[in-house]
């Protein structure tokens, strides 16, 4: 068996909060895009600059909120023990 004794945290906050950048960027843009030539604001009248915005709002968020996790984790494996899984050579 082998135990994930600690998380780094920065590193994955950094990873996380990239790949959700990403993600919000491939999903987000187009419909910012498609908000706009349709007059600038959706149905319920968020303008197409805030929805261009959410990714990197996505990102900041995913950063501090991984961070969080990763820094109780590593509190919580030190008192009972991390994950633990096996491995196949």
């Amino acid at each position: 068996m082998v135990e994930i004794k600690k998380l780094a945290v920065f590193q994955n906050a950094k990873i996380f909060s990239i790949l959700y950048f990403v993600l919000g960027v491939i999903v987000l843009v187009p419909l910012s895009i498609m908000v706009l030539s349709q007059g600038g604001k959706t149905k319920e009248g968020i303008p197409w600059w805030f929805i261009t915005l959410t990714p990197v709002i996505y990102g900041f968020l995913t950063f501090i909120l991984i961070a969080f996790i990763c820094i109780v984790y590593n509190a919580l494996a030190k008192k009972i023990g991390g994950f633990s899984f096996e491995l196949k050579d």
